[in-house]
């Protein structure tokens, strides 16, 4: 993903999270206000369903059972979610 990249929402959730985008940029630049845009996806943190990723993986680990992954060369990245409020902390002094 880019900063550069169309938003095509699929759904009315995204139809309104793209509209809320806009609109921030939209204010940002008529009254030259520092607006920010983060979406983050691929959090983890302490509360995880077992199923997911993390927790499924780490389990595993610690049972000595290798992970069972559906394509090895998929590429994703995670947040761990102190990271996330830690960014939120200092986004507007982040240039």
């Amino acid at each position: 993903m880019h900063e550069s990249d169309l938003l095509e929402p699929n759904n009315e959730y995204g139809i309104t999270k793209t509209c809320g985008t806009l609109y921030a940029a939209y204010i940002g630049k008529k009254y030259q206000l520092p607006i920010y845009t983060f979406r983050p996806f691929q959090v983890f943190g302490y509360y995880e369903d077992k199923s997911r990723l993390t927790p499924s993986l780490m389990v595993n680990y610690a049972q000595g059972i290798p992970p069972q992954l559906s394509k090895p060369d998929s590429v994703r990245d995670y947040i761990f979610i102190e990271d996330v409020v830690a960014y939120y902390m200092n986004i507007g002094r982040i240039e």
